[in-house]
């Protein structure tokens, strides 16, 4: 069963996410189709990204942020209303943000703080 977003994360996060990607894939000149085509996914769902009307995986704003040739951080909101997010989606995002580092390693990050590095 797929969990609706939450209006505040859409709002806060989604939302100004769909709208970079659409202002970014404009610049490049490139159509839904195209942008679809390079990430590996289907056209509607760049839609879906687009109007913020689904989560979109940290992993697909990566992709899509190698393919329209700017940074990660470049894509996510300057500022986010820090009582509408859960604390550590926060600190995630404004660490992300700060870095300007890569999906990669935050799963990294991720797995060392689960302790799964090193087979743990």
């Amino acid at each position: 069963m797929k969990i609706p977003l939450d209006s505040n994360l859409k709002n806060q996060l989604f939302k100004p996410l769909g709208n970079r990607i659409k202002r970014y894939r404009k610049l490049r000149g490139l159509k839904q189709t195209d942008l679809a085509r390079s990430v590996g996914i289907k056209s509607l769902q760049i839609h879906h990204y687009e109007n913020g009307d689904c989560d979109l995986p940290l992993s697909k704003v990566f992709k899509i942020s190698q393919v329209l040739e700017i940074p990660c951080a470049e894509l996510l909101p300057e500022q986010l209303e820090v009582s509408s997010l859960p604390d550590d989606i926060l600190a995630l995002v404004s660490f992300i943000m700060s870095e300007n580092i890569n999906a990669i390693q935050v799963l990294n990050m991720i797995k060392v703080n689960r302790g799964e590095e090193n087979g743990s």
